[in-house]
């Protein structure tokens, strides 16, 4: 009887140990496996096939880190969405959705090569667009040389109004930004101030308040009229912002520009005339006639700074990567002060570094296109460091930075150069290599202590030199 029990026993055990053994291999790895079948995909472009093996894998109840597998599933549903977008011929909203976005950015997800093509392809795309649109106006035109005649007798009106709105919209495209229209009841912020109303209560033009108001119709040729207002505040970091008054004064188009983020005693904000030739010529053919902001066309040429300065990362980031280094953008370190403008020393002379308007552009012989730094992180980030992109000015890379080792400031000039200083934060802190001028625009005691070297980077030569030609 004994006997037969153990025997019994064994038998259990035997088909208990036969039954377990396929669930056991069933569970064994099968969250390894949908992830390995979604990357095959991907490599096939099979990409709505590799979303669903990625969901597959994402319902596996694992302990494995499931946010690297989150990135690559919204990546590449990122890809699709634009993908159908380049086949619909909407570059500009394949601009918008990739300009900043990480996912083409970070190089640990799966499709941001793929992202970055895309992106780079949409540009492409829109400027032959442009180019395309420059000639059909151009022969319409020649078809057709009277204008509406009532769209033209005015100054300023509505249909204007909505020509500037197409004007911007692809301007801003084309620098990587977007601006919202505040002329037509939208509201916004502007370091604090709301756009538009304490915008044109506190607007100053030539270091006066200008006591401006928006206007819908002008058909004078006498007086001062403030007939839009464009920002790219709700789209844009810290320091990066633009506000543009848009004016016609005794009849000119004038284009005014403020990066201003600081309050003053004055508590006014104060704006300079842009220098941006490709703003001034976009308004004043819209000014002189609806369809001539089709001609901006012209805004490829001001597209060359922002790609100057993208261009010159994306190769940094890559250096940065091949040299065990992190990377950042964020180069241009200051806390709260006032509204003088900013500028560091170099055996060149000045360049400017923020323009304030006091005493503006036209003072300086070189002016910043970018930059960038080079350093050993804290984390072990090498190439772009996310962790200083998100950091406010006074921290930027400070954020994420070993100080006991060499850190390398790039800046890149107008005039073709690129300058560096190099330090060791421990032994030397970074304070002093950019100074600010007091408010009237006049030298003080904030001037810069450290000056700026001619990079003996050849190969940083070489790239700004290879970008601006």
């Amino acid at each position: 009887m004994k006997r037969a029990m153990v025997v019994l026993m064994g038998i259990v055990f035997f088909l208990t140990g036969c039954s377990a053994k396929p669930a056991e291999s069933e569970e064994n790895p099968t969250f390894d496996k949908y992830i390995q079948q979604a990357e095959k995909l991907v490599k096939e472009k099979e990409y709505p096939d590799a979303v669903k093996e990625y969901d597959k894998a994402l319902a596996v109840d694992t302990k494995q880190e499931k946010q690297p597998v989150e990135d690559d599933k919204a990546g590449v549903n990122l890809l699709i969405a634009v993908n159908k977008l380049i086949d619909e011929k909407d570059y500009r909203k394949v601009i918008e959705q990739l300009g900043s976005s990480d996912l083409r950015k970070s190089k640990d997800v799966i499709v941001h090569k793929q992202l970055e093509e895309v992106y780079q392809a949409a540009r492409s795309k829109q400027r032959e667009q442009w180019g395309s649109e420059e000639e059909s106006t151009d022969e319409s035109t020649a078809a057709k040389p009277s204008t509406n005649q009532a769209a033209s007798s005015s100054l300023w009106n509505a249909e204007k109004g909505k020509a500037l709105q197409g004007f911007m919209a692809q301007w801003g495209s084309a620098m990587g930004q977007k601006y919202e229209n505040y002329s037509d009841g939208v509201v916004g912020d502007f370091y604090g101030m709301s756009i538009p109303n304490d915008v044109v209560a506190h607007a100053a033009i030539g270091g006066k308040k200008a006591n401006l108001n928006l206007s819908k119709e002008v058909t004078s040729q006498k007086g001062r009229y403030l007939v839009a207002i464009y920002s790219d505040a709700a789209h844009s970091g810290y320091m990066d912002k633009h506000l543009y008054l848009f004016v016609i004064d005794n009849g000119q188009p004038k284009v005014y520009v403020t990066m201003q983020n600081q309050g003053n005693s004055e508590n006014l904000l104060y704006f300079d005339e842009t220098e941006n030739q490709d703003v001034k010529n976009g308004f004043a053919a819209i000014v002189a006639n609806t369809k001539g902001y089709q001609s901006a066309g012209q805004a490829k040429k001001q597209l060359s700074t922002n790609e100057i300065n993208q261009t010159f990362l994306d190769w940094a980031i890559q250096r940065g990567e091949m040299g065990g280094m992190a990377v950042s953008s964020r180069y241009f370190t200051h806390g709260a002060a006032g509204r003088g403008d900013w500028y560091a020393q170099t055996p060149d002379g000045e360049v400017q570094m923020q323009d304030n308007g006091n005493p503006g552009a036209a003072a300086f012989k070189i002016h910043i296109i970018g930059g960038c730094v080079f350093y050993t992180s804290l984390d072990g980030t090498i190439g772009l460091d996310q962790k200083a992109e998100g950091s406010s000015t006074a921290e930027n890379y400070y954020i994420n930075l070993d100080q006991s080792q060499p850190v390398h400031v790039y800046l890149l000039g107008d005039n073709g150069k690129v300058y560096e200083y190099t330090h060791v934060p421990a032994e030397e802190k970074a304070m002093g290599l950019f100074g600010e001028l007091e408010d009237d625009g006049t030298k003080g005691q904030y001037g810069p202590t450290k000056t700026f070297a001619v990079s003996e980077d050849a190969d940083a030569q070489a790239k700004l030199k290879e970008l601006l030609n």
